[in-house]
C-alpha cells in the first residue's frame, strides 16, 4: 500500500496539472474573446458617432436651406380694405330670389 499512496498522489498531481492547463487555455481564449469584443464595441461606437455627426450636419443644413428660402421669398400679406370686405359679404350672402309668381 505504500507504493499506491505516492502513485495515487502522482496521478492526482498529473490530473490536476492537466486541469490547470485546460483552465489556463480557457482563460487565454476568454481574454482574446474579450479583446475582440472590445475592439468591435469601439468600432461600432465610432461608427455611431459618425452617423450621429452626419445626421446633425444634415439637419443643420436643412434648417439653413429653409431659413434661406423663407428669407428669399417674402410671403405676401394681403390687407383687406373696406371695399373688399363688403364684396365678400355680398358673395357670402346673396340676395333672396323672388319667385316668378309673386
Amino acid at each position: 500500500m505504500a507504493t499506491e499512496g505516492p502513485m495515487k498522489t502522482c496521478d492526482d498531481d498529473t490530473k490536476l496539472l492537466g486541469e490547470l492547463s485546460t483552465v489556463w487555455k480557457r482563460l487565454d481564449n476568454l481574454e482574446l474573446e474579450q479583446e475582440t469584443l472590445l475592439l468591435q464595441v469601439d468600432r461600432e461606437a465610432r461608427l455611431l458617432f459618425c452617423v450621429k455627426t452626419e445626421l446633425e450636419n444634415f439637419v443643420e443644413k436643412k434648417k439653413n436651406e429653409d431659413r434661406l428660402i423663407r428669407d428669399a421669398v417674402p410671403i405676401p400679406v394681403v390687407k383687406k380694405n373696406e371695399e373688399t370686405k363688403t364684396k365678400e359679404k355680398q358673395i357670402e350672402s346673396p340676395p333672396p330670389k323672388e319667385h316668378p309668381w309673386v
